[in-house]
């Protein structure tokens, strides 16, 4: 059995990546194949999102069984039901919808009602707030609608104004929560709601240079729950959301309905409310559990953590406290830590200090220094994987690569020839074994998106000779059934382009829970094919001056030469 995902940006948002896992899990646990197919968003004004399109015209459904669709993400709602119709346009396969229900369609939801009415209740009743403001998603999604009309339908119960003012609108994004605290902020509210855990995030690290403490200056909540999978380990209170949980349950419906079985065309996942420290339930609770540790914390950690570094974040030093952070990431790296879960244990870190600390001043200058602390992962991580890659250049025969995705360049300083060696380097970098890469053939100066040509095949490490693909129908042959073995387990698929330039896809072994490596694989295969081809363009430019250049010496030793050029 062959599952077909669709979804917009899978390596960016923290639920698909989830979503995609609960999806994994039962197709290994039912020996079935899947393959992810990163979309983008439908009907998006930007090129490289309307390029992305191509992208379903390269499915040959025959080659699947059934369909999982995260449409409410990919049309952001408001053309659901016009997506749902251009897919089936194309297929009859079963599909089933996630996240968002599409009238007439078998569609898995979360009851996004029960458990933020309590959160919103809980606020008024129970702690008596009435000074508030809100940071909604947007109105162009389903959610932000309801979630909107839900706090305004609590408010209304309990007399309280919320003023068009008081309310921002975001993006469901981490700057939408930086730019709405400091819109807000002038009104300066008691409670801030905001509509996901991003924004909540966004303005708690506002809020913490500002100075405020939170809870007993600011009250911050949010809706996701993001510290489920330790992206972020903060003390919102919340409303969880079992991403993993849907991604299982749309497997177990599309593989019924592949089953020609009776299932009811909705089904509602229940929420939970998670209630935390920042609606003030910790600050009023005398009896609360005792902070964690340092130790604690790190707990994740290996256990060669050095002990004198522990130490050193139990009382971060202004003199030394970058020097100290630098060497508590570089030990994290070197364990494989992600990016994201260096991140959370650093935000972690800023709530003990927040406790820790009386002293505003000392706080602020913590959470002043925090923004620094991005640059000292990002520098270790390309350290880190630049020595992996020196480790392995003399088993690849590369004279010398450096690769610095984080900060958006490749530089390259190898033959041409070895461009396949290069490329074996970056996938084997974040283990995948099996890849191809597909660029579009051009005709007459543009992309032809039905014929492509193979670049790059690898099978288990080992590079395949692509002469023996000389061109490839991508309508038929998206999967080269030559490269792949039937039984591929988990796959992703996604389009490669520079400054909104599409130039072909990538599709490679794939595993949700690896969401930065894909990130990093992703973003260093696009810039380094771009420097490849620049550097055939120079190479190119440099033989025909070279030719030019001859030609002039020759006609000059005899003058009845005519000159070419």
């Amino acid at each position: 059995m062959r599952y077909l995902v669709l979804c917009d940006w899978p390596s960016s948002s923290n639920y698909h990546n989830e979503i995609i896992q609960g999806i994994e899990n039962y197709c290994k646990k039912k020996g079935f194949s899947l393959l992810t197919m990163s979309v983008g968003f439908w009907e998006s004004n930007f090129y490289y999102e309307k390029s992305r399109y191509q992208l379903y015209n390269l499915i040959n459904h025959q080659e699947f069984d059934g369909i999982i669709s995260f449409s409410a993400t990919i049309s952001r709602n408001s053309n659901i039901k016009k997506f749902y119709n251009y897919i089936r346009s194309m297929t009859d396969l079963p599909i089933v919808h996630l996240i968002g229900q599409v009238p007439g369609s078998h569609s898995i939801v979360f009851d996004n009602k029960t458990s933020f009415l309590e959160l919103l209740h809980h606020l008024c009743r129970d702690h008596g707030y009435r000074d508030f403001a809100y940071i909604s998603g947007g109105l162009n999604n389903s959610d932000g609608v309801s979630r909107l009309e839900y706090v305004k339908q609590v408010f209304q119960e309990y007399n309280i104004p919320l003023p068009e003012e008081r309310i921002f609108y975001g993006e469901w994004d981490l700057q939408s929560g930086t730019i709405g605290y400091h819109t807000l902020k002038e009104f300066n509210p008691r409670v801030i709601i905001c509509a996901n855990d991003f924004m909540a995030l966004g303005v708690y690290n506002e809020a913490l240079k500002d100075g405020l403490n939170i809870p007993s200056d600011l009250v911050i909540t949010g809706y996701d729950n993001i510290s489920a999978d330790g992206f972020h380990d903060l003390p919102f209170t919340t409303v969880e959301q079992p991403f993993s949980d849907m991604g299982e349950r749309g497997s177990v419906m599309l593989d019924k309905l592949i089953h020609h079985e009776n299932v009811d065309y909705l089904e509602i996942i229940p929420t939970n409310l998670i209630i935390k420290e920042s609606c003030g339930c910790w600050f009023q609770d005398n009896n609360h559990q005792e902070e964690e540790s340092v130790q604690e914390i790190l707990k994740d950690a290996k256990s060669s953590m050095d002990q004198a570094i522990i130490d050193e974040m139990d009382h971060p030093e202004r003199n030394h406290l970058v020097r100290n952070w630098s060497k508590l990431v570089q030990q994290l790296v070197k364990q494989d830590m992600s990016e994201r879960k260096i991140l959370g244990l650093f935000n972690k870190l800023l709530l003990h200090w927040q406790r820790k600390f009386s002293d505003k001043k000392t706080l602020i200058f913590l959470n002043q220094r925090i923004s620094i602390l991005e640059k000292i992962i990002n520098d270790h991580i390309n350290q880190h994987m630049l020595s992996s890659a020196k480790k392995k250049k003399d088993q690849l025969g590369l004279a010398h690569i450096e690769s610095d995705a984080f900060n958006e360049k490749v530089i390259v300083d190898l033959k041409l020839e070895h461009k396949g060696d290069l490329l074996q380097r970056i996938f084997l970098s974040v283990e995948k074994l099996s890849a191809y890469i597909i660029l579009f053939k051009a005709q007459e100066g543009k992309k032809d998106f039905s014929q492509g040509e193979l670049y790059f095949a690898m099978m288990q490490g080992e590079i395949i000779d692509t002469q023996d693909f000389p061109g490839i129908s991508l309508e038929k042959e998206l999967l080269t059934k030559d490269l792949w073995p039937k039984d591929f387990s988990s796959l992703l698929i996604q389009v490669l382009f520079v400054r909104d330039e599409l130039f072909g896809y990538i599709l490679y072994d794939y595993q949700a829970d690896q969401a930065d490596l894909n990130d990093y694989l992703y973003r260093s295969i696009s810039r380094t094919l771009k420097a490849l081809e620049t550097a055939h363009i120079l190479q190119y430019n440099n033989q025909c001056l070279e030719k030019e250049i001859s030609l002039r010496i020759e006609s000059e030793k005899n003058p009845g030469i005519i000159e070419r050029t």
